[in-house]
């Protein structure tokens, strides 16, 4: 049976066509439980008519779908090269050796869309999917304190949203440790 300690997020690789709809790939442990903002646009048309007294509800559409919101996190050492490919945009990976990878991330003209799934528990102890489509990252930051664990913290903009995906559950990493802020040299 789920509890509220059951949320969890995932993203897609990267989309081929954007707002195309693509499986999670990869679950994050996030320290702030809330899928994106949504907003639908709606727009009331201002029409009178003889004989209304309210505005009519067959005068009101949707203009625009879309979403957006942040994912923040403390940073760890496994688990994470596709959500760093995302801030970035251009990303390689190297087998160093057995279960040991390099990997390098570059700032890219075009940053990648990928789906994003909230799995959100209901009262009843089940959990329901939003998943979000067309998700480019709007910023990104990595900050802590020194002698403190590292965080980041990504913004997102969606194309659109549904609740008939089908929920994928968690999985994550094993082994790996958390970051932590000894001494910091940033390079750009």
């Amino acid at each position: 049976m789920a509890s509220y300690q059951d949320w969890s997020v995932g993203i897609s690789a990267a989309e081929s066509t954007y707002g195309a709809g693509t499986t999670v790939a990869r679950h994050f442990e996030f320290t702030d439980p809330k899928p994106f903002e949504t907003d639908m646009g709606i727009k009331q048309g201002d029409g009178i008519r003889v004989g209304s007294r309210v505005a009519l509800s067959a005068r009101r559409v949707t203009t625009t779908r879309q979403a957006s919101g942040d994912i923040a996190m403390q940073l760890f050492s496994k688990g994470l090269g596709l959500l760093y490919k995302a801030c970035m945009g251009a990303g390689t990976s190297t087998l160093v050796s057995t279960g040991l990878y390099q990997q390098v991330f570059t700032l890219a003209d075009d940053l990648p869309s990928h789906n994003i799934q909230f799995g959100i528990p209901q009262a009843g102890g089940t959990i329901d999917a939003t998943t979000y489509k067309g998700c480019v990252m709007s910023s990104f930051e990595i900050g802590g304190a020194v002698g403190e664990i590292a965080t980041l913290k990504t913004s997102w903009d969606a194309q659109t949203w549904d609740t008939s995906t089908s929920y994928v559950a968690p999985s994550y990493p094993t082994g790996g440790s958390l970051l932590t802020i000894s001494d910091a040299t940033i390079y750009s």
